[in-house]
């Protein structure tokens, strides 16, 4: 996986220096053309590009705003007060939601169905190729591209969906946005997807490196609770913040942050190698686990907030 991740990085760096070269355009009898000089109108967008103008869209009031791999999507309340929206999404064909594989270089609504109304979304995460939405206190998932064989949008497929699907009930994870019991957070990345449900987290996708911390080697196409009794008092707590990088993963509750999955680059804030289930972070200033309010993780690093410093 790390070997496609790196020639992705590749083939980026590779299109950047084109960018450089002066484009040339074929003419009518077969010569080309030098486009230095040739007004952009008569330029033509790359295949695979569906809408060109966006509906609805007006960039105001946006909420939440979230990348993934090759598409990105973001929230957009319908006022200045207003706390919950409409997701759009734009990029790559196949993860935008709106039911058709074309790729979109503007922001396009992501369809309604199956229970989602895309009109009160209140968190948003864009991963690989996948993207998972919360509304009414529960969740769906669109895209999945490559990845969606891992079943990265837990609802028990290895499909991708070309519009949001919700994801399945299983191991105590409802979905059923009742009260003290609602998806309140989500995370997504390369071949996997997290959430929190009634203060307990939840993970799907491919297990490699421990990445669903769960404690076992199985992959899952359907929410499993990470692991938490060790330490037990995860277990008891109420997990409020959650983020997903590459190979791993972590959460926050009751002020201490927890991490899983691989640590070859130290990723994990601790000691540890490579771990499948959740292991508390403290290393150097971060060591008093006390007052930690949010986690944010790259590919093959960790950050947290803590007393208002980073």
């Amino acid at each position: 996986m790390r070997r496609a991740f790196s020639m992705r990085a590749t083939v980026a760096l590779a299109l950047t220096a084109a960018a450089a070269v002066v484009p040339v355009l074929p003419q009518a009898g077969g010569e080309a053309q030098a486009a230095s000089n040739i007004p952009v109108t008569l330029l033509t967008p790359r295949s695979g590009v569906g809408a060109l103008s966006a509906s609805d869209w007006s960039n105001t009031n946006v909420l939440a705003v979230s990348a993934g791999f090759g598409h990105s999507c973001a929230i957009q309340g319908a006022s200045s007060s207003a706390t919950s929206g409409t997701v759009f999404c734009w990029g790559e064909g196949g993860s935008l939601g709106n039911g058709t594989v074309l790729g979109s270089n503007v922001p396009v609504q992501v369809s309604a169905g199956n229970g989602f109304q895309n009109t009160a979304v209140t968190a948003i995460a864009a991963g690989g190729s996948q993207t998972c939405a919360i509304e009414a206190g529960m969740l769906w998932c669109w895209g999945g591209g490559d990845s969606a064989i891992f079943g990265v949008n837990g609802n028990g497929t290895q499909s991708a969906a070309l519009s949001p699907v919700k994801v399945s009930t299983n191991a105590g994870f409802d979905n059923d946005g009742a009260s003290g019991d609602a998806v309140t957070a989500v995370g997504a990345n390369f071949a996997r997807t997290c959430a929190i449900e009634g203060g307990e987290v939840y993970c799907w996708g491919d297990n490699q490196f421990g990445r669903l911390g769960t404690g076992t080697d199985n992959s899952s196409f359907v929410p499993v609770r990470v692991y938490d009794t060790n330490p037990a008092r995860l277990r008891s707590a109420v997990a409020t913040r959650l983020s997903v990088g590459f190979d791993h993963a972590c959460t926050v509750a009751a002020g201490e942050a927890y991490c899983w999955g691989m640590n070859s680059a130290d990723q994990l804030g601790n000691t540890t190698p490579a771990v499948g289930v959740p292991t508390i972070v403290g290393q150097g200033n971060f060591q008093a686990q006390v007052n930690i309010t949010d986690v944010g993780l790259g590919s093959y690093h960790s950050c947290g907030l803590q007393a208002g410093k980073v």
